[in-house]
């Protein structure tokens, strides 16, 4: 991971454009806005969480041991939370959990446990670890079905650059009667559906009335084909 890790962040000072956070190993110099005139994270430029920290350290092995090979992506942030109070994110698309720096879990957004984030007030995230399988995703025959179901990628496209808010939420690939579909929860302007359904060639897909309730009951949600960015659990 040290290739793609930003190792932690010192004396975050906000300027005529925002704040600038810098890094070392590698060096790099990251734009965050913030707020306030000063904004100091608990740790030192010398000092990495994810090694200085057991149960930060504890959690990525498990996380890489669990999910290894398995087409997932997840990702650990710090971040500034509550008034500029030192936090972890993990981040795995359909569901966050924000920790403070003891590893206790402050709250949780999405899955069964719904929104018990409300209350707090994330100004800032930075990357510290990410695990990315996406890209071995294979949907309807086709690897990285994002990119390469032609309907699919106009879809994710709109979603990034749209201003609706018809496009934002989560597309995750579920099976049903042996067949890949895709469901999401974006609006897409239908005015209150839950979920839509498509099936590999981007039509509404049938789900048979006897089959409805526990089809959607039992989503599984384990396999994140695109989440967009202003949908990001405690964005």
């Amino acid at each position: 991971w040290q290739d793609k890790m930003l190792i932690s962040v010192t004396n975050l000072k906000s300027g005529k454009e925002g704040g600038y956070a810098v890094m070392n190993q590698p060096f790099q110099i990251v734009k965050i806005p913030v707020a306030e005139k000063e904004i100091i994270f608990e740790y030192d430029l010398d000092e990495n969480p994810l090694t200085d920290l057991s149960w930060l350290k504890t959690k990525v092995d498990e996380i890489t041991s669990l999910f290894q090979g398995k087409p997932v992506h997840i990702a650990i942030y710090q971040c500034l939370y509550d008034g500029g109070k030192t936090g972890f994110l993990e981040d795995r698309g359909n569901i966050a959990f924000l920790y403070n720096c003891e590893g206790e879990t402050l709250c949780i957004k999405g899955g069964d446990a719904g929104e018990t984030c409300s209350e707090l007030n994330i100004v800032s995230k930075v990357l510290l670890w990410e695990i990315n399988n996406n890209n071995g995703i294979t949907a309807c025959g086709v690897i990285d079905p994002k990119k390469n179901i032609p309907w699919l990628a106009e879809l994710i496209a709109k979603a990034e650059t749209d201003k609706t808010g018809n496009y934002l939420g989560v597309i995750w690939l579920e099976r049903y009667k042996d067949q890949d579909v895709f469901v999401t929860n974006m609006a897409l302007g239908s005015g209150g559906l839950a979920y839509h359904v498509f099936d590999c060639e981007g039509n509404p897909a049938t789900i048979d009335n006897a089959d409805v309730q526990d089809f959607f009951n039992n989503l599984k949600k384990d396999i994140v084909i695109y989440v967009n960015p202003g949908d990001h659990p405690l964005n």
